[in-house]
């Protein structure tokens, strides 16, 4: 017998079979529309797959409260389960070693009206563990696999470690719900988004408000990434999510598909945002201790990036030379802590000069003796700088005159500050305009 049970007394229903042949749980022969078929509060320990849903018509299943830990998938729908509907996989505890602890993989041999593949399921308050096993060939470890259903919502549950990605969506699925999930132990990356749609056409997932944090200290992989595969590429709804301690925090691959990306906040990886060819990244990102903001390919369009810290830099291209390059309509940040020496104008750098850029830049202090407002437009054409001093306004004493300026020792957009005493300039800069690498 492949099943262990040591848990409180069964509410296993008729149409559950326990299986010698290496499936813990399978389902039998879906009976009339509207049955109905539940496994609570079970304890599950499976060689291979602890529950597997295989066969066709099921509908109206659930699964709750169990413990259950399988050395293949922890709970499959699998790809036989054709013209199934209803499933409410709920606060069980799954366990799996080698693949995902929950996957749910149905594809449909019909589009449309006519899909005959999973529909409508319900993944909630679920702890799951996709774990490691260095000496496992398979390449699978997902905390949720969502591949080819319809109506999949994956609400408030926490994935403690996953081998691959704490999310990974693919194939002709459509109408695909993830939001309020805590995904953390990535050993690899957050999730991935893939178009891959066979015969039918996938649906834009919307995956909003999750936390994605990164195993370990070593920034590698990406936090969110929107995959552009030989099939094509798909939009995405991302908004307001929590990536932390990836190399990259959103990679919004694929050719001249949006990607809404409102409220992100990346935290402690290398690059916040990446956008590839024609990509429009929609919306303002966060970006904490992220020292890098953007990079985009030819075409790339980012609307906006704030960061808590001096970056290092705004935007790279990573584009074909010769090519339209890439585009940053608003960033935000903070300067260094720079000495200003008294009676010299200093500069104190702002940001790096891109190939070309036209806007307008207005730069702050709030310190006693910071005091100061500036808004300028400025325009840079790749030799010369135009800027035109809107407005200044400074408090107190010490500084008595500010001015826009290049710094040719670093190559930056610089504010040059005047002042009567020595002091340390601490400033928080914004531009908005077309800021354009090539």
């Amino acid at each position: 017998m492949a099943i262990s049970k040591t848990g409180p007394a069964s509410k296993i229903e008729e149409n559950l079979l326990i299986d010698g042949t290496g499936n813990s749980i399978t389902f039998t022969t879906g009976k009339a529309p509207n049955f109905r078929s539940k496994l609570a509060n079970e304890n599950l320990v499976s060689p291979t797959n602890a529950v597997h849903i295989n066969t066709p018509n099921i509908e109206d299943v659930e699964l709750s409260g169990n413990d259950i830990q399988a050395n293949t998938y922890g709970i499959l729908i699998n790809s036989a389960a054709k013209n199934g509907r209803t499933f409410r996989i709920l606060n069980n505890n799954v366990y799996s070693k080698k693949s995902d602890a929950i996957e749910i993989n149905v594809p449909s041999s019909s589009v449309g009206e006519s899909y005959d593949g999973v529909r409508e399921v319900f993944i909630m308050g679920n702890r799951l563990t996709a774990d490691e096993d260095p000496d496992d060939p398979i390449n699978a470890g997902f905390g949720i696999g969502i591949a080819n259903a319809r109506e999949v919502l994956a609400i408030g549950n926490i994935v403690n470690k996953s081998r691959q990605e704490g999310l990974h969506i693919e194939d002709d699925q459509e109408n695909t719900i993830v939001v309020g999930n805590v995904f953390r132990g990535n050993l690899k990356g957050g999730a991935k988004i893939l178009h891959n749609g066979g015969s039918g056409t996938p649906r834009m997932p919307i995956v909003n408000s999750n936390f994605f944090i990164k195993e370990g200290t070593e920034k590698t992989n990406t936090g969110i990434w929107r995959i552009y595969d030989p099939t094509g590429v798909i939009p995405a709804n991302i908004a307001n999510n929590y990536i932390k301690g990836f190399a990259l925090g959103i990679n919004a691959d694929g050719g001249s598909v949006p990607i809404y990306a409102e409220g992100c906040v990346v935290e402690d990886c290398t690059l916040a945002v990446r956008a590839g060819s024609g990509v429009r990244v929609i919306g303002t990102v966060v970006s904490i201790n992220t020292p890098n903001l953007a990079q985009g390919a030819s075409g790339a369009i980012i609307d906006s990036i704030v960061s808590d810290i001096a970056p290092t830099t705004i935007l790279t291209y990573t584009g074909t030379a010769g090519s339209t390059g890439a585009t940053i309509k608003k960033f935000g940040a903070k300067t260094l802590a720079t000495p200003i020496t008294a009676n010299t104008a200093t500069n104190v750098d702002l940001f790096p000069l891109p190939t070309a850029m036209y806007g307008r830049v207005t730069v702050r202090g709030g310190a006693a003796d910071n005091n100061l407002l500036a808004v300028a437009d400025v325009s840079w054409n790749g030799t010369a700088l135009t800027a035109n001093l809107l407005m200044t306004k400074i408090g107190g004493v010490k500084i008595t005159n500010v001015n826009l300026v290049v710094n040719t020792a670093t190559n930056n957009l610089a504010v040059s500050i005047l002042s009567t005493l020595a002091i340390t300039a601490n400033l928080r800069f914004d531009f908005e305009g077309t800021y354009y690498q090539a």
